[in-house]
């Protein structure tokens, strides 16, 4: 009799294991359709002017050197804003760096860029994963950095990189070039 009191026991224990995996798999499953509906971003994302700010820092004192990385827009982080990247990576003005979005950036037409090309906004209903390229160097060594990479050929297509830094920034200043690139 003892011996069918222990292989009950046991039974019950198996039980409470399966619904412990049950309730994993359920949740699991929970976070997908949040994320195919949009209700949270991508797990692990971070907003685009952090990125963008923790690259530049990097890229200051590294003149022509170029970094994709990746980034979400989304509608709690809708923008990158050139004021805000500059102060957060400290040591440039927002003059100083110019944001501009790839015409073969995914869902580019629910993308806008100002005219002085200081913020770029993401109108998009849903999130959005995106390249976005860094790269930092003196206001007349900006444009052909980026062309010996090829930013400025197909597939990405960057212009106006010569207009970095306005008029009132000096051919010898550090502008950086924050862009939304096309994946891949």
């Amino acid at each position: 009799m003892a011996r069918n009191t222990f292989l009950g026991s046991r039974g019950q224990a198996f039980d409470v294991f399966k619904l412990l995996i049950a309730a994993v798999i359920a949740g699991a499953i929970l976070l997908i359709l949040l994320q195919i509906i949009g209700g949270l971003g991508p797990i692990g994302t971070q907003d685009p002017n952090e990125i963008a700010s923790n690259q530049v820092k990097g890229k200051i004192n590294n003149p022509g050197l170029a970094v994709t990385v990746d980034a979400t827009f989304s509608r709690d982080n809708p923008s990158i804003v050139a004021k805000t990247v500059a102060s957060k990576a400290v040591g440039l003005s927002a003059n100083q760096i110019c944001v501009q979005v790839s015409p073969n950036a995914p869902n580019f037409s629910n993308f806008k860029v100002d005219n002085d090309f200081s913020i770029v906004q993401y109108t998009g209903q849903f999130s959005q994963q995106v390249k976005l390229l860094v790269i930092c160097d003196r206001k007349d060594e900006l444009a052909p950095s980026v062309a010996k990479y090829g930013y400025d050929a197909d597939p990405y297509k960057l212009e106006k990189v010569a207009d970095c830094g306005g008029e009132t920034a000096s051919d010898y200043a550090t502008v950086c070039l924050v862009a939304v690139v096309p994946k891949g």
